[in-house]
């Protein structure tokens, strides 16, 4: 699901932040080993567009950290 928003924005801990998965589009997803990571950059240009609420959901399920 998170796959299609890649460099879409989302809310991290009252941050926005730039989702980022496209090098999982470097091989099928049903070839690569689990668990799937992604990142999220709290620098990034402007104009990237807001992931729909559905996709903030996932994230926010996540329980993710800044590091």
């Amino acid at each position: 699901m998170l796959v299609r928003y890649d460099h879409h924005t989302v809310w991290l801990q009252g941050r926005r932040a730039l989702l980022l998965t496209y090098h999982w589009n470097a091989a099928p997803l049903e070839n690569q080993s689990e668990p799937l990571q992604f990142s999220v950059s709290f620098t990034f240009a402007s104009g990237h567009p807001p992931a729909p609420p559905e996709i903030q959901a996932v994230v926010d399920g996540l329980g993710l950290r800044a590091v």
